[in-house]
């Protein structure tokens, strides 16, 4: 089975950040848990005339090496499961 990818994460009903062309955007690398329990970290959302930022918050103290984990929420896997196929 053939899957395209996605890589963006939602951050409102309005918008996303897409990381595929951002190689130097590390947030590219933020997997999600699927278990809400395990996120240790979030995006604050920040809009200011012109643009959004959204820099990446930890939600408790992150041990060096330890995997970072966010919400894509579920515009995220709606929208994948379409584009399998």
């Amino acid at each position: 089975m053939f899957y395209r990818s996605i890589s963006y994460f939602g951050f409102s009903q309005h918008g996303f950040v897409d990381a595929l062309p951002c190689k130097s955007v590390l947030a590219r690398f933020i997997n999600d848990p699927r278990i809400e329990e395990e996120c240790n970290v979030k995006f604050e959302h920040i809009k200011e005339p012109g643009t959004w930022h959204c820099p990446v918050i930890a939600q408790r103290d992150i041990e060096a090496g330890e995997e970072l984990f966010i919400s894509y929420g579920p515009r995220y896997w709606e929208e994948s499961k379409m584009i399998e196929g």
